[in-house]
């Protein structure tokens, strides 16, 4: 039932985005805890915050990719409802709301 694979992508999207979100939390409390302690230098500066820029981008891919996976689960006429409810279709042409979503 696309329902019950609705339900299966949403709990696993839930899943990785929470031990990502854990890890980015993580890799911020030490690069905090390197200026904190005095102990950073341009090399370890560079390193821990290439580490939270990666955590992030795995992040927003596991959330994109989520909408990806439900996009093929759905029928054209859910496409378009889907969209207007995640905001991609603006619902007035005269609303000023441009119909655009951050992702």
């Amino acid at each position: 039932c696309s329902s019950d694979l609705t339900e299966a992508l949403y709990q696993r999207m839930q899943s990785d985005a929470k031990r990502l979100g854990e890890a980015i939390l993580q890799a911020e409390q030490n690069l905090d805890r390197q200026f904190s302690e005095r102990r950073i230098d341009p090399a370890s500066l560079q390193a821990a915050t290439a580490s939270v820029a990666a955590l992030t981008g795995e992040l927003r891919a596991v959330h994109l990719a989520a909408h990806l996976e439900q996009n093929a689960l759905l029928t054209p006429t859910q496409i378009t409802e889907y969209q207007r409810q995640r905001g991609y279709l603006s619902t007035a042409p005269d609303s000023g709301h441009t119909g655009r979503h951050r992702h």
